[in-house]
């Protein structure tokens, strides 16, 4: 039996997620795993458990990404189109994005209507009972959308150009399947990597034959985690059974270190395959791929180097500026190594992990709490952060300072779990104790 004071805080959260809901409709997030939010814990005493899903960006869920104009050029190109065809290609996107736009504004007003209904009624059930639906017609909706952009891409190509289909396929799996997991270097593409590098020389056709073992290995793993589907961890309105979270967090980190392993392993034959004068480049990419939000740049750094660039400054403005952000990079590939240690060993000692919930989306999740080495580094660079931040705004005017970037969001030290989140991406964590 729940106290007064715990409904009513269960009636606040609620409302929070609805609201969330109502700004994010492309969160698709399942019935079942916001029910279970709102339900009892079945466990021990002081047993917390986090729950980090992404919101919108990258790494969405399968039924809900929308193919970007970025994503259509690579399937252009994979497929060799023409110039003509190219332009088909950016009409068929254009009219794609469209279509998927006015799909959220039209769940964004729906979900705005639930939650109007269940606040002015008093009962925060209206919400849960319906919302499902809801998002269910929006995941509908928009597969509907992506299976008909392919099919029109799929008709405007020659036989020989279908010959390549295959290629198309497999990248949007890696778009949509190499989702920020439980463990590190579990959302690494190397194809992409490869291709952002633009690697050329005597070994680039060794590099490309290893991408093509790599990518279908790849691609084998990513079919069979899509079979696993729907996710017993959590039932719409029934407590969340410890022992069934735990199993399928284990299922889940099992099938993504396969994918580190696989990732690891290409990785280095990769390396060892390039020009000395490409090594670098291809080790900083992997790591910035592997713990994201460690090596992305903060928006201090942002700002400091946006400062640098400032054309107003005076010679003593743009000393301090310049000692502000050398001794920031002087300090800061020691500090995100450490985080990306702690980011180990944390998924090492098994309270990490991941599942997979309805609509193919996935749910990262930790029991217990962060080991003091994980705090520590967080907390590190955060200050760190807040540091160059400061030393920065000292010596810049008013004026000069609304030219820089404005701080993001999910910054260093935040809530998130480390290799989480990508840039870009949104998430919410619910930490519930008894």
């Amino acid at each position: 039996m729940l106290s007064p004071t715990k409904v009513a805080q269960l009636r606040r959260l609620r409302s929070c997620v609805g609201r969330l809901l109502c700004a994010h409709p492309a969160a698709v997030l399942s019935f079942a795993s916001v029910a279970a939010v709102f339900a009892p814990v079945q466990t021990h005493a002081q047993q917390r458990i986090s729950v980090n899903r992404s919101i919108g960006g990258p790494g969405g869920s399968a039924l809900s990404v929308m193919v970007t104009k970025m994503a259509s050029e690579r399937y252009a190109r994979l497929l060799g189109f023409s110039a003509e065809q190219l332009d088909q290609v950016a009409t068929i996107q254009g009219l794609h994005a469209a279509a998927f736009r006015e799909r959220q504004d039209a769940t964004r007003t729906a979900m705005q209507e639930l939650q109007k209904l269940s606040e002015d009624s008093g009962d925060s059930d209206v919400f849960m009972e319906k919302v499902s639906g809801i998002q269910g017609e929006f995941s509908k909706a928009t597969k509907k959308l992506e299976t008909e952009f392919f099919a029109d891409i799929k008709a405007m190509a020659s036989v020989d150009q279908l010959d390549r289909w295959t290629k198309v396929e497999r990248t949007r799996r890696r778009e949509v399947g190499l989702r920020p997991g439980g463990v590190s270097g579990e959302s690494v593409d190397l194809v992409a990597i490869c291709e952002r590098l633009k690697l050329r020389g005597t070994s680039a056709s060794e590099v490309i034959a290893a991408l093509d073992q790599y990518e279908l290995k790849l691609d084998r793993l990513l079919v069979a985690n899509e079979s696993d589907g729907d996710n017993a961890g959590f039932e719409p309105g029934k407590p969340i059974d410890v022992e069934k979270l735990s199993k399928a967090i284990s299922q889940g980190k099992e099938a993504g270190m396969k994918i580190q392993d696989l990732n690891r392993d290409s990785a280095w034959k990769i390396d060892a395959l390039l020009p000395e004068s490409d090594r670098a480049a291809f080790a900083e990419e992997v790591k910035r791929a592997s713990f994201p939000s460690v090596y992305r740049f903060s928006s201090a750094f942002k700002r400091g180097t946006a400062a640098q660039a400032l054309t107003d400054l005076t010679p003593q403005q743009r000393e301090k500026i310049d000692q502000a952000v050398a001794e920031y990079k002087r300090s800061v590939g020691t500090i995100n190594a450490a985080w990306a240690k702690a980011i180990e060993a944390a998924e090492a000692s098994g309270h990490t992990g991941a599942m997979s919930v309805a609509g193919g989306e996935r749910v990262v999740m930790s029991m217990g709490e962060d080991s003091p080495e994980l705090k520590d580094a967080r907390k590190a660079r955060r200050e760190l952060d807040e540091r160059l931040q400061k030393g920065v705004n000292s010596v810049l005017s008013a004026e000069q300072a609304e030219k820089l970037p404005e701080i993001g969001e999910n910054e260093a030290g935040g809530e998130g779990r480390g290799s989480a989140v990508r840039p870009g991406e949104r998430q919410i964590m619910i930490r519930r104790s008894e």
